[in-house]
């Protein structure tokens, strides 16, 4: 799994591993979040429906990279 620059990220919907590099409160940390493009920007999760909408949690990070999911694991 090679990080890549968030710049050549899919932008189709294409579910990835999104990570950065976070400061907060003179604190600092890795932050990595499974997400895909929607609406223009970066949302984590894959979103739920509800009353035939589709919501998308989005969270305001400085994506940096990004790298493909792993295969899941083969069913016992």
């Amino acid at each position: 799994m090679d990080w890549q620059p968030i710049e050549t990220a899919p932008k189709d919907g294409t579910q990835i591993i999104l990570g950065c590099f976070v400061h907060h409160k003179g604190y600092g940390t890795d932050a990595m979040m499974a997400g895909h493009w929607f609406d223009g920007r970066f949302a984590v999760g894959m979103g739920f429906a509800f009353d035939d909408l589709i919501f998308h949690a989005s969270v305001q990070m400085p994506w940096t990279h990004w790298c493909p999911l792993p295969e899941p694991p083969a069913s016992p």
